[in-house]
């Protein structure tokens, strides 16, 4: 009774096969599964091909698959028959070539070959990592790992440098990951004249118009001076014509570009300051600095700052 609820309802198996490892709930089981794959004992024939297999049910299947429904290419490891021996040969390539014969004895884990199977034991079982730094202790599982963590640890050696900011890492895969994380907006619409890169062609346009070909749309109607933007010509007529500006009680108007000194060529944005700044935030979209809890990137270290204080803390 104990060894039918152990079986049965609890699913003990008892018996393993020591040939692979595989367990059984009972031992007749055990002994039909040694017979029948590792003794290749095969006592029931087919009277139609002489085909012989282990089990009554296998002879039985056999006859249905092959000839009962003409399939005359059986497979001779599991004996499941096919119309074409296309099918067979795509049936055993995909079903039986996955048989392995190293089996791990830990957790059952079966190898095409016993150095797969060292590997994975000492990998996995004996968590063996062959490989200490000598100077902090960490133990790394390959060479490889033990050079890159010496360089970027030990002698933070950072020979690759991102060719959009110039900033260096100890490894090609962390440029990489820089790029994508930081750069990867930026969009490469790059002028054939000076290599100055914009954002998209919309923008490139209006700098070839405006730098390259000299196109001066705007005039001023004081003097008549022709300029790229509008901005320009709002800046020149308050700077140089301010004194002929007047409101509507004829006092001389406030000049509102007096004080912005640098204009941007891309856009004819007129500033006080941090013209480059404006021109790697806006037009190249570069955000070299990245936050390090949520990877978001922004144009400014003051503004990482702004982020970090109002998101994370």
């Amino acid at each position: 009774m104990n060894s039918h609820i152990d079986s049965v309802h609890n699913n003990i198996r008892r018996w393993t096969c020591e040939f692979c490892c595989k367990g059984f709930t009972m031992k007749g089981s055990l002994n039909k599964h040694i017979d029948c794959i590792h003794k290749q004992l095969r006592d029931f024939s087919c009277e139609l091909c002489g085909k012989t297999f282990a089990r009554k049910g296998d002879l039985k299947k056999h006859s249905d698959l092959t000839h009962k429904k003409l399939r005359r290419y059986p497979c001779e490891v599991c004996a499941k028959a096919f119309a074409t021996t296309a099918h067979l040969k795509a049936h055993v390539d995909t079903v039986h070539k996955k048989l392995r014969d190293f089996v791990c004895n830990i957790c059952g884990k079966v190898f095409s070959r016993n150095g797969h199977l060292k590997r994975h034991v000492d990998g996995i079982h004996k968590k063996l990592r062959e490989h200490t730094c000598e100077l902090c202790g960490k133990v790394l599982a390959n060479v490889g790992h033990m050079r890159r963590h010496v360089n970027r640890i030990h002698k933070k050696l950072r020979e690759h440098t991102c060719e959009y900011c110039g900033k260096a890492f100890a490894d090609i895969d962390d440029v990489k990951r820089h790029v994508n994380g930081i750069h990867k907006r930026l969009r490469v619409c790059k002028c054939d004249i000076c290599g100055v890169v914009l954002t998209d062609i919309k923008n490139l346009k209006k700098h070839v118009d405006a730098v390259h070909k000299q196109l001066r749309p705007h005039t001023c109607e004081v003097c008549g001076k022709t300029f790229r933007t509008n901005g320009d010509t709002r800046r020149h007529i308050d700077t140089v014509h301010r004194e002929l500006r007047v409101d509507e009680n004829g006092e001389p108007l406030k000049p509102v570009y007096a004080q912005r000194k640098y204009t941007c060529e891309i856009c004819g944005k007129a500033l006080t300051g941090h013209l480059k700044n404006h021109i790697n935030c806006i037009h190249k979209q570069l955000r070299e600095y990245a936050c390090e809890i949520c990877g978001k990137a922004f144009a400014g270290k003051g503004n990482l700052t702004i982020h970090v204080n109002d998101v994370h803390k």
